[in-house]
């Protein structure tokens, strides 16, 4: 594997650079028997991807031992009702209630893959875009019958697999298209990552909402400010400059995201396997998505932003605006589930 210009300045600033080198090793193309029976065994995925704005995303997909599996030595899919898609097709499609078409679509031609296109008739966006995505969270007015998954054109994706139980994590970095099951995803990146910083659960975890009561804006509410500070997990999705999307994890005891404002976030960093691929892509491209996740009531907090990486010695930092707010559930809702 060769690192992008991003990843390798990061590695360098924190003289990480050997050990970076070495991780590479495990990065492969496609997936071994012993990985394909890993993702048959998860009930969570967690997805990153673009929208038509160039907004970065984080979604969540669930479903039992099954949903996820893979299909071929390049090939995984990930079932999913329309409801249940990332976020990102769902904005572009309508909320809750978008049911499939019975038309093909035009998502078949694979000749552009970025951010999230509908048809043939929408413009890709320029990475870096000022405006805040154009879709409204509940909105009625969008042809929800008329809207098909199957129009979207593929688009660049990047998949986490974090079983809590085991404390493992995979991770699969492609192009997914949308399926009359779900996605369909064309591995390019495949690899593990070490336990380091994923929370052991121990209590049984409820899968996300698809739909509910859900609200949306520009900054954090007071409620929300609040679960933020009690999280010990978020999942982080960025993508680089040519717009290939990557989704990780981010851990640490109850308190360790600071809310500094209503309408930013900061968290420490820690060296991992030292490839920096969330920071790396942030120096090529600003936008990021964060998402919260309760898994005892299925509550998600989705938000999108810009962040900046501030490097002091070998403690990096991230500091996150947020543009923009999504929340599936009701805030009244979040629990904790069991941990250990």
């Amino acid at each position: 594997m060769n690192y992008h210009r991003g990843e390798r300045e990061i590695q360098e600033r924190l003289g990480r650079s050997a050990e970076a080198e070495r991780s590479a090793r495990v990065i492969r193309k496609g997936l071994t028997d012993i990985l394909a029976a890993f993702i048959g065994m998860q009930t969570l995925a967690v997805t990153g991807s673009t929208d038509s704005d160039g907004l970065v995303w984080v979604s969540v997909l669930s479903g039992p031992p099954g949903f996820a599996r893979g299909t071929g030595p390049h090939s995984l899919s990930l079932a999913a009702e329309p409801e249940r898609l990332p976020l990102p097709l769902r904005l572009e499609g309508g909320w809750a209630g978008t049911s499939w078409s019975g038309g093909g679509g035009a998502g078949g031609g694979r000749s552009e893959v970025g951010p999230l296109e509908v048809g043939s008739g929408a413009g890709r966006s320029e990475v870096g875009r000022s405006e805040v995505g154009r879709s409204e969270v509940g909105r009625s007015e969008v042809g929800r019958s008329q809207f098909s998954p199957l129009e979207i054109r593929p688009f660049e994706i990047g998949v986490l697999f974090p079983d809590t139980r085991r404390r493992l994590r995979l991770r699969v970095n492609g192009i997914a298209r949308p399926t009359r099951r779900g996605l369909a995803i064309d591995t390019a990146q495949v690899f593990t990552n070490c336990p380091g910083r994923l929370r052991h659960r121990s209590g049984e975890a409820r899968p996300p909402l698809a739909s509910g009561p859900t609200a949306s804006g520009e900054s954090l509410s007071p409620a929300q400010r609040a679960w933020i500070r009690e999280a010990d997990t978020f999942f982080i999705a960025t993508a680089s400059d040519t717009g290939a999307a990557d989704a990780s994890h981010r851990g640490g005891e109850p308190g360790f995201v600071e809310v500094v404002s209503p309408t930013e976030l900061t968290w420490a960093e820690y060296p991992g396997n030292s490839m920096f691929m969330t920071l790396g892509n942030l120096v090529l491209n600003p936008r990021a998505g964060v998402l919260f996740l309760d898994e005892r009531s299925g509550v998600t907090l989705h938000l999108t932003g810009t962040a900046r990486v501030r490097l002091k010695a070998a403690q990096p930092t991230v500091h996150f605006t947020i543009t923009r707010v999504v929340q599936v559930g009701e805030v009244g809702q979040v629990g904790r589930v069991g941990r250990d």
